[in-house]
């Protein structure tokens, strides 16, 4: 009886956590008129979820949640006006929760294996390892997000080169990483688009700059770190070129290229936010792709899997995303919000770089101790206007952005850094402390280099 009703929470909380993006679009598209549908969705997931969070997202959650409790309280905020607090980061969860889906054909297409074979063939040094895989990891991390990382992983192993734990970690971290400046289904670019009232083309060109240059400084570093003759030679016989299913990874550049000219295609015909669009194309592209494979079938099974085996065990993520919300809501309706600027401002005064570096630097240092990115970012956004601050609101947003993906790559806490560790059996300090806290340092000054030049060309 026991495990059957364990089994039933489970199935449970997999559905309610499914039913914030289905809550989200509904409501966004006007569907359903109901402001207050997702709050109240949001808030029961919360309650199903927070027994089960574990490790710095619970603890953080519960003082979260505490402070924005004292803050409305405070400032007389009737309970009834709560409900709208648990709402304030659907639109992230809402892409977090879909996004993973839209790469589901790409598990039994017949891509995976046409890309172990090209591998086995083709990467026989150091330096091929972590080029393609860095590669692999930004493009196809932008069909399924921080799925990829355990499957680059296995294909990374699976070619035999030794010593090549971390130039595989390095560079899986690292081209995920890429992808958080430009591609828009991450929540880093949808969160920060949507808040800031901003399209795609507005940080795309600056965005995909910073991406370039964080792949070839990482590049630059890996074979600094190893040694340019030893990163070149080759670790094992060259593979037989033959076999190579080149018309499989034709096609998936193909889905891959028409899956990113559908989003600037809706982003330029209508007004729609991206980060409504993004959830849809999610859950829809993958339908007709499986048809094209003749696999419609697979792809209702693994939905029904999403939602009940993987949704349930992301419960410190839906803890974590409600609770920075409801505490962004909880600083900006007591008013406490109203001091925000003045403390970026005041940092920004004591830092090179100014605004662009206090927001950057403030980010990346919180997530070292454990607080995730969006905690900050979310209070930033709901209580920061750029104009306030004296930037422009491109590079507010890319300063954000950039302080997401680093601060999650040197964060022993984050996300990436955890799943990095049980593929590798690497502990997560190391990863993000000893593997990245260069390469971060190194991204971070460039960020500000650029974001501070790239203001001075745009109107605030």
């Amino acid at each position: 009886m026991l495990p059957q009703l364990r089994n039933g929470l489970t199935l449970g909380r997999g559905a309610t956590i499914m039913l914030i993006p289905l809550a989200y679009l509904v409501v966004s598209f006007g569907v359903v008129r109901g402001d207050l549908l997702v709050g109240w969705v949001c808030l029961l997931a919360l309650l199903q979820c927070l027994p089960l969070a574990r490790g710095p997202a619970r603890h953080s959650s519960y003082v979260l949640l505490g402070l924005s409790i004292i803050l409305l309280v405070w400032a007389g905020v009737h309970t009834t006006a709560w409900t709208a607090g648990f709402s304030r980061n659907a639109n992230i969860l809402a892409v977090f929760l879909t996004v993973p889906l839209l790469g589901t054909p790409l598990r039994y297409g017949g891509y995976l294996e046409a890309l172990a074979e090209f591998y086995a063939r083709f990467v026989y040094n150091h330096n091929r390892l972590y080029l393609l895989t860095t590669t692999l990891s930004l493009f196809v991390g932008v069909l399924l997000n921080f799925a990829v990382i355990p499957i680059m992983y296995q294909l990374s192993k699976a070619t035999g080169l030794r010593d090549a734990t971390r130039t595989i970690g390095t560079a899986i971290l690292r081209g995920y990483g890429a992808a958080v400046f430009w591609a828009p289904g991450f929540i880093s670019v949808g969160m920060m688009l949507h808040a800031l009232d901003l399209n795609l083309f507005d940080i795309l060109a600056m965005g995909l700059a910073l991406s370039a240059i964080s792949l070839i400084l990482g590049w630059i570093m890996e074979v600094g770190r190893i040694g340019g003759f030893r990163f070149c030679a080759p670790s094992r016989v060259k593979g037989d070129h033959k076999g190579v299913s080149w018309g499989k990874l034709g096609e998936l550049v193909l889905i891959g290229t028409t899956l990113f000219g559908l989003v600037v295609l809706l982003d330029i015909l209508t007004s729609i936010p991206l980060v409504n669009f993004i959830p849809l194309i999610s859950l829809l592209f993958p339908i007709p792709w499986a048809a094209l494979l003749g696999k419609t079938g697979h792809l209702l099974v693994e939905y029904k899997k999403y939602v009940n085996q993987v949704l349930p065990g992301q419960s410190n993520d839906v803890v974590l995303f409600v609770s920075a919300g409801f505490f962004g809501y909880a600083i900006q309706t007591s008013g406490f919000g109203n001091r925000v600027p003045g403390l970026v401002q005041g940092l920004g005064q004591m830092l090179p770089g100014g605004m662009v570096s206090s927001i950057l630097f403030s980010i990346i240092i919180l997530a070292v101790v454990g607080v995730h990115p969006v905690i900050p970012i979310s209070t930033y956004l709901l209580n920061l206007s750029p104009a306030a601050l004296g930037m422009p609101p491109q590079v507010m947003a890319l300063a954000l952005i950039a302080g997401w993906g680093l601060g999650a790559s040197i964060s022993p806490f984050s996300g990436v850094n955890l799943m990095m560790a049980g593929q590798s059996g690497i502990s997560s300090a190391e990863i993000g402390l000893r593997w990245n806290s260069a390469y971060v340092a190194f991204m971070a000054v460039v960020v500000v280099t650029l974001l501070s030049r790239w203001a001075l060309l745009l109107p605030v």
